[in-house]
């Protein structure tokens, strides 16, 4: 469980300017700029040592990197009216806490987390830990294999310390593939890691080996941006992708 702090800006505008201050998407506004031209509560006078920290900790499963929103008197059914702080975490959860409580327990709380599909990578990583004597990364974990790192919290790849700036979907090919190194993981289960299990595109029932052929393509340019000599992802035609050599 890691806390999120809340701080004395955050406070200040949910006490004293409730009425008007509002946070609902990114960086206050759609032009992105992350500033409040309009504030008028907080100055450099009132924000110091004395007057400004730390108030609190709202309880979360995951690490926060979306932006939290603010929305002043919503109405929770069976729990009356609440200056509502939205988090999103890492783990596909979504909290609603009282902005004014942070170190009550929250509102609500959603998890959009596939649960028949978590179960089917479950059942992979168990499979894995039996035939190659060690066990698939966790969610949240550092995951190294050779000279690439992976950092599934936050769906980041590096080869030699150099950011590969995979996508969602590309970063989920690697993450399936390299935890079975030496051995060949079919178009199918590949397309399944990028979408979800049974899921068909619109060029077809086997439209889908096209589909990984061109992400594996994309792939590798990436990873030869960072290394012109990358080979570590090899082709069986017709079958799928190994990360490594076969029997490695």
């Amino acid at each position: 469980m890691k806390p999120l702090t809340i701080s004395a800006v955050a406070l200040a505008f949910t006490l004293i300017a409730i009425a008007s201050a509002q946070v609902t998407t990114s960086q206050y506004d759609n032009a992105r700029a992350g500033t409040t031209l309009r504030e008028k509560t907080l100055t450099p006078q009132n924000v110091n040592a004395k007057q400004f920290g730390k108030l609190g900790a709202f309880k979360v499963d995951g690490a926060v990197y979306a932006q939290p929103l603010f929305i002043p008197a919503v109405e929770i059914p069976g729990k009356g009216n609440h200056d509502v702080l939205f988090v999103a975490t890492e783990h596909d959860s979504v909290y609603a806490f009282d902005a004014t409580r942070p170190d009550d327990p929250p509102l609500w709380k959603v998890s959009f987390l596939d649960k028949s599909r978590g179960t089917g990578i479950l059942a992979t990583r168990l499979r894995l830990i039996v035939r190659n004597k060690r066990q698939a990364p966790e969610p949240g974990n550092i995951f190294q294999c050779g000279r690439l790192l992976l950092k599934p919290e936050i769906g980041r790849a590096y080869w030699d310390d150099k950011d590969v700036n995979l996508t969602v979907s590309e970063f989920k090919i690697i993450y399936l593939i390299s935890s079975r190194v030496g051995e060949y993981v079919p178009y199918r289960q590949i397309y399944d890691a990028m979408h979800y299990t049974g899921f068909v595109a619109g060029s077809g029932e086997h439209g889908y080996r096209a589909n990984v052929r061109s992400s594996i393509k994309r792939i590798r340019n990436k990873f030869r941006e960072c290394d012109p000599v990358f080979d570590e992802i090899n082709n069986y035609t017709g079958f799928g992708y190994c990360w490594g050599k076969r029997g490695k």
